[in-house]
This record gives C-alpha cells, sequence and structure tokens, in this order.
C-alpha cells in the first residue's frame, strides 16, 4: 500500500461511509472507507445488533452517541498496544490501525458496545475452553473479530458460526451439519472445535500469527504463501500471498485486543445485554417447525432463532441425537403439557412437501489440499432433466420455467450463498416423472418460448387493460390462481389485498404478514388444496380490503 493512497485514505476517512469503494493502486484491492477489504466485519457487527435481546438492550439503553470520540494519534496508538501484555505478538501497522479507526469510529459506537457487552457474556466460557487445551487467552478474540459475537454469521467461503469453522474442520471435530442442522453456530460446541483446531494448527507452526492464519484459511494455503515468499515464516512478509478472505483477520484480531483494553478512552461503554432469563434446553422427539412451537406456546419465532441459531431453517429434525431446543423452563413446562399439539398444530401447511435432502460434502484429503464433493441424491419419482444457463437467465425465472422452488435448484446444484451462475453452466432440474415430456425441452427454448410456455407474457396485462371493469376483474381470479402478472389497474378495481408470493415464503409466514387473516383463511380464498406448494410469483388473495 504506498503512502500516497493511506494519507488520501485518513485524510477522507469522516466524510467516506461504509459502503463507498476505493482501489489500491499497487495491489489493485477494493478497499472500503476504513482501509480494508473484507466487509463481512461490518456486515456483521451489523446483523449482531438486530438479535432480539441485543436489540432490546441497545433501544432501553441511554444514547452514548453524543459523547466526543477523543482523537489519538497513530503514534501513541503503536505506544499504547506496544504496552499490552499478550503471549500473541501485537503488531501495529497500517492493516491493524484501519481496523483500530472501524471499531472506534462514532458511527459504529452503539454496535461495538453491544459487541463488548456480549464480550463479557461469552468470556468466562472462552477462558475456561482455552485453559483446558493450556492456550493463551487473547485467543477469545478470534471470535470477536471473526463474527462480532453473531452466532449465525457465515463468511462468502462458507465458514460459519461465532469461530468461523469451515465445513471440514467442523466435520473433524464432531460437529453435525446438515440440510437442517448447523452446530457450527452452537456457542459451546464450535468453542471447544476452535481450541483444538487452534492447539493443532499452533502446534503444526509454532508461531501465532502463523497459526491464526492457517485457523481462518488452512495450512494448504499458508504453506503455499510461505513457499511463494522464498519460504518466509514471517506473517507480514507472506500476507500479500494470503487469500484475501483471510488475510485481514490477524490485524483484525489485534484490533479487537487494542478495543478491549482502551475502549475507555474512546469515550466506549459496553452495553450490559441481558440474555434471557433462565434459559434451558429439552430434547425434541419429533419432526417440529419453530411456527408451530411459536403460535401453541406464543413465543416469538424471532425469539426462537436467536435462542437456537443452529437450527438453520428453523425445523428440528430428530436425528442423530440433534434434537436440543432452548427456551425458557417455563416455556418448557408448556411444551411438555402440549406437546402432542405442538406437533400436528398446521403439520400439513408447514411440511407441505418433502424437501431433497442433501448429503453433506465428503472430504477427500491429499498432502495440503482438500477437496469436498457431493453425494447425487435422486428425488423419489422424479426424471432428472439438464439445463444450460443462457446469458439473461437467473435462478428465479429458472424455478419458474420448470415449477420449483430457488432452494431445491440450489440444493440440487450445492450453490452457496453468494454463488453466482454463468453462461455455459449446466445445472440439474428434477421434475416429476410423468410431466418430462412437458419439461425435456425447455433448455433448447428461446427466452420467449420458456416465458410463454411459464405464462409469463405481456399478454394478460394488455388484454386487461383493454377490457371493461367488469371483465377485467372477472378474468382476475384465472389471472392470480395461475400466478400470472396483473397490472395496477387491476389491483386498484379489485375488493380484495392481494400478495405476491416470493423466494421462501410459505402460507403461515404470509397469514403473518397481514393482520385478521389466516392460513386456512387465505386456503380457502384461493381454493388451495391441502399440502398446496407455493410458486414463486403467484398472486395470492388475501382478504377483502
Amino acid at each position: 500500500m504506498n503512502l500516497k493512497y493511506i494519507l488520501i485514505t485518513f485524510l477522507f476517512l469522516p466524510i467516506l461511509s461504509s459502503a463507498q469503494t476505493v482501489s489500491d493502486a499497487n495491489s489493485g484491492a477494493v478497499l472500503n472507507g476504513y482501509g480494508f477489504e473484507n466487509n463481512l466485519f461490518i456486515t456483521n457487527l451489523d446483523s449482531l445488533a438486530k438479535i432480539t435481546y441485543v436489540e432490546k438492550a441497545i433501544t432501553g439503553r441511554k444514547n452514548n452517541s453524543a459523547k466526543k470520540t477523543p482523537v489519538i494519534s497513530d503514534s501513541l496508538v503503536k505506544k499504547k498496544l506496544g504496552k499490552i501484555q499478550s503471549y500473541v505478538e501485537l503488531t501495529f501497522n497500517n492493516q491493524v490501525n484501519s481496523f483500530i479507526k472501524f471499531y472506534v469510529d462514532p458511527l459504529n459506537r452503539t454496535k461495538v458496545e453491544a459487541m463488548l457487552g456480549l464480550s463479557d457474556y461469552y468470556e468466562p466460557f472462552f477462558e475456561e475452553t482455552l485453559k483446558k487445551y493450556k492456550l493463551p487467552l487473547e485467543l477469545k478474540y478470534i471470535a470477536m473479530t471473526g463474527s462480532s459475537f453473531f452466532p449465525a454469521a457465515i463468511s462468502q467461503t462458507g465458514a460459519s458460526g461465532i469461530w468461523q469453522l469451515s465445513y471440514p474442520v467442523a466435520k473433524r471435530y464432531g460437529l453435525n451439519i446438515s440440510s437442517y442442522t448447523d452446530e457450527r453456530r452452537d456457542v459451546k460446541k464450535s468453542t471447544l472445535a476452535a481450541a483444538k483446531y487452534l492447539k493443532e494448527m499452533y502446534d503444526i507452526y509454532h508461531d501465532w500469527h502463523l497459526a491464526i492464519a492457517a485457523y481462518t484459511c488452512g495450512a494448504a494455503n499458508v504453506n503455499k504463501a510461505i513457499s511463494r515468499a522464498n519460504g518466509e515464516r514471517n506473517i507480514w512478509k507472506i500476507y500479500n500471498f494470503l487469500p484475501q478472505f483471510s488475510r485481514e483477520y490477524l490485524p483484525a484480531f489485534i484490533a479487537s485486543i487494542y478495543l478491549s483494553e482502551y475502549y475507555k478512552e474512546y469515550s466506549i461503554v459496553p452495553i450490559k445485554i441481558k440474555m434471557p432469563e433462565d434459559i434451558d434446553s429439552l430434547v425434541v422427539k419429533q419432526k417440529v417447525h419453530f411456527g408451530q412451537i411459536s403460535e401453541v406456546l406464543k413465543i416469538s419465532m424471532q425469539e426462537l432463532k436467536d435462542l437456537n441459531p443452529e437450527y438453520k431453517v428453523g425445523i428440528i429434525q430428530p436425528v442423530n441425537d440433534n434434537n436440543s431446543l432452548k427456551i425458557s423452563s417455563k416455556q418448557i413446562k408448556a411444551f411438555k403439557a402440549l406437546e402432542d399439539s405442538i406437533y400436528n398444530y398446521n403439520s400439513t401447511v408447514y411440511f407441505q412437501v418433502a424437501k431433497t435432502v442433501v448429503i453433506a460434502p465428503k472430504v477427500v484429503s491429499s498432502g495440503e489440499t482438500s477437496t469436498e464433493y457431493f453425494d447425487e441424491v435422486v428425488p423419489k419419482n422424479k426424471a432428472k432433466l439438464t439445463y444450460k444457463i443462457k446469458s439473461g437467465d437467473n435462478i428465479g425465472l429458472i424455478a419458474q420455467w420448470y415449477n420449483v422452488s430457488i432452494n431445491e435448484i440450489k440444493s440440487w446444484n450445492n450453490l452457496q450463498p453468494k454463488k453466482t451462475i454463468y453462461p455455459g453452466q449446466e445445472i440439474i432440474i428434477y421434475v416429476p416423472q410423468y410431466e418430462e415430456s412437458k419439461y425435456k425441452d425447455i433448455n433448447s427454448m428461446s427466452f420467449s418460448e420458456k416465458q410463454k410456455k411459464a405464462g409469463k407474457t405481456n399478454t394478460t396485462t394488455t388484454t386487461a387493460k383493454s377490457s371493461t371493469a367488469s371483465n377485467t376483474t372477472a378474468k382476475n381470479a384465472d389471472v392470480l390462481s395461475s400466478g400470472f402478472a396483473i397490472s395496477n389497474d387491476v389491483s386498484k378495481m379489485s375488493s380484495y389485498i392481494y400478495y405476491k408470493v416470493k423466494s421462501g415464503d410459505n402460507l403461515w409466514d404470509i397469514s403473518r404478514k397481514f393482520e385478521g387473516t389466516s392460513v386456512e383463511k387465505i386456503m380457502k380464498l384461493n381454493n388451495l388444496p391441502k399440502n398446496y406448494k407455493l410458486n414463486v410469483g403467484q398472486v395470492l388473495k388475501i382478504k377483502e380490503k
């Protein structure tokens, strides 16, 4: 990073928002307004503030934003950092300084204060675990660095949880990961796995800087960086040879230690987070959706998700002993008293269609590299088709053409979050065997032909506009039941409120968006049969205006 860019970045730091980016003239890296590349550090801090018990603590405390942040020179920061006693060497450089500026920025103060408040909650268990494995206690700040203590944090490479563990590492240390469950989001289980992994990395390198780098990107990548740097083992000399997504973890880690030591000097006051009281766990005997528990026991869905982040889709599937639910002791008594009612409550609504099971990737190791591959699971009574991506395609359109869901396409093709499709790529689609002939020619059709086949043309709207008001309203019922688009004129003339189905929607979620309706009412209003599968883009009648 050249001196000219550093001076420009710091000079204009107050007017650069976190979303703005600039490019480093030497490395070509895209940096945000704070001077680092990885915006996940910002995203995780934002997500933390939205957890129910964190948000409640933030809104219930006195505003601290009015206090001015003292300006401390870089030379004084370096001096203060050098005074901290740490088994891990705390280097001061431009990368570390960028993260210190991020943490002490007044714009981030409230979220940082919440993060520090949660640190008080997690630290006792972290320290107990680190002591058990005879590891430096300052390693507890790796959790703050990687996730900002947001349990459901996930990186662009798929690392997840408070400790940001990769899939192969999590499996190596016995954590369960399936379509329903991800124990990397379980704080206690992931802390134990993280401690074992850190010890393993240190035993390889006998250097904490290299061990932390290997923790974030794997020993293979660290070894490759050392090789490319002609055998150098100084982390800062191999820094630019490390993968982009991981190289900034060490500077952020050092900055988080500095923050925890000197936050008072920046007028930062940790928010005391009042965690839900009297939380205990019970064993769930049958498959159950958070929505069923929420409706019967009158517990907030968000509270259930926040207390049980390891259940990725809000479903507990009692397999391999992964059947623990965390709620208050009082709610546990109610659950046991109403257990059968909970399992049976609207079961056909919450479990409309059997989900395709994705087999977790197997890891084949070869020397310092590891490769993930997935076993293919062919859904029962389905025909397998192949579709080749064309320019202008997106998963939403493809899902409409084949009458499947976006999530199904992602599962069938192992498409990870934020992973894009590209022209020429071939993906797998499963359709009912008896409808194979209906869909097998889609791959060779033009875009307009595919849209017409799916009913996504403009003729419906044009016809509606040219008809009389009475005819338009009559036709509208057919348009709605087919899930076609309707014109704004039709919507205004109708006596009903409508809702267009989005990816991930189910009838229960939709009914919660509108006061005075229910799943049963929506099903009756739209003549939907039991176990009906919603289609993305489908328009539903919700209730009368």
